[in-house]
């Protein structure tokens, strides 16, 4: 059988029995998921041939919904994930455990608020393609801490910063020049 022939039959939490295809995992980029799948995962099941997830339903089975909507949706749309309100910090906890890139959590319409409050840092964010006004909108207040981030003086402009609070934030006056301020 052909590598991207595969299924999997996963036991989800003890409480569900899934049969999917295990190039799902990888439609999102590298992840625990798709790292195991593209090893020897065989090894990883039960006695009955079942490889067990320890998450429950109610938290797992909204990602792999979610896989398949971002498989079948054009790269610049939306693909939000559609999981109960009382699981969805669980739901972002767990994609973040298991490597999702933060772009695919905005891509599944997770809000910068959600990926603080989750324990997601501000660099990670940036990476993912947060802008800094989303990212003060989440509490990243302070300008040290986007500086730190990655942002730049330009970046930060437009999210209202004044230049003395960029340069209390640690720019040099030619990163604000180049950002685009007069000193």
């Amino acid at each position: 059988m052909e590598p991207g022939n595969r299924t999997v039959t996963i036991d989800v939490g003890g409480e569900r029995i899934i049969k999917v295809s295990t190039d799902l995992f990888s439609v999102a980029g590298d992840n625990k998921f798709s790292s195991l799948f593209s090893g020897r995962w065989e090894n990883q099941l039960d006695a009955d041939g079942k490889l067990f997830v320890d998450y429950s339903p109610q938290v797992f089975l909204p990602l792999i919904e979610f896989l398949r909507f971002f498989r079948d949706s054009k790269p610049e749309m939306l693909a939000p994930v559609v999981v109960d309100p009382a699981y969805r910090s669980a739901w972002i906890q767990m994609m973040l455990a298991q490597s999702f890139h933060v772009s695919v959590l905005r891509k599944a319409g997770v809000s910068a608020k959600e990926l603080k409050d989750c324990g997601c840092d501000a660099q990670h964010m940036q990476q993912g393609g947060f802008t800094a006004g989303e990212l003060q909108q989440a509490g990243f207040t302070t300008a040290a801490e986007l500086r730190q981030a990655g942002f730049t003086a330009a970046q930060l402009r437009p999210a209202g910063f004044p230049a003395p609070q960029l340069r209390q934030g640690g720019f040099t006056l030619q990163q604000l020049r180049q950002g685009g301020f007069t000193l």
